[in-house]
C-alpha cells in the first residue's frame, strides 16, 4: 500500500451502497496515487449504525478492491445531511483533493430539510477541489462543469 497525504473522499449515504461510485473512487485514487477515505453518512434520524448498513461483504469487497489497486483506505462515519458532512470533513482536512458521490445520493436527501440544489452549490463554492458525481449510467459529472439544475434532471 502506498502512503499519500492527498486524499479522495468517497461520500455515501448509509444503506445506499453504490458500486459505481466506489469503483470510480478506488480507480481515481489508484491512478492519482492518493489515499481513499470512505465517509458513511446516516441521516442521524435512525438508531442503525451506519457502518452496519454496509454489511461485512461490502466492506470486504471494498478492502479487496483497494488492496488490488494499492490504495490505502480509511473509514469515517458521519450523521446529518450529506453535503454538510462532506463540507465539515473537507474543512478540517485540507489534504482532500477530490470528493466522489453517487449522483442520486447527492441530489435526493431522504427526509432531509437540505435543499439538494443549494447544498451542491454550497459544496462547489466552499470546496476548492473537484466534486465528481457518478450517475448510474453515463459519464462522470464535474460539479464545476454542469449547473445544479442539470444534475437534478440527470438523476
Amino acid at each position: 500500500m502506498r502512503l499519500s497525504t492527498k486524499k479522495v473522499l468517497l461520500a455515501i449515504r448509509a444503506g445506499r451502497f453504490r458500486e459505481g461510485a466506489i469503483s470510480y473512487a478506488v480507480e481515481l485514487a489508484s491512478r492519482m496515487n492518493l489515499s481513499l477515505v470512505l465517509m458513511l453518512v446516516s441521516s442521524g434520524k435512525t438508531s442503525a449504525k451506519p457502518h452496519e448498513a454496509l454489511g461485512r461483504s461490502w466492506v470486504d469487497r471494498l478492502m479487496k478492491q483497494c488492496q488490488d489497486h494499492g490504495v490505502t483506505v480509511e473509514l469515517f462515519i458521519g450523521a446529518g445531511p450529506l453535503c454538510e458532512e462532506v463540507l465539515r470533513f473537507v474543512g478540517t482536512d485540507p489534504a482532500t483533493e477530490f470528493v466522489v458521490m453517487d449522483l442520486s445520493d447527492a441530489t435526493t436527501p431522504p427526509g432531509s430539510v437540505e435543499d439538494p440544489v443549494e447544498a451542491l452549490q454550497r459544496l462547489g463554492e466552499e470546496f476548492e477541489g473537484e466534486v465528481l458525481l457518478v450517475p448510474s449510467r453515463g459519464r462522470i459529472l464535474r460539479l464545476k462543469d454542469v449547473s445544479c439544475n442539470e444534475f437534478l434532471k440527470r438523476r
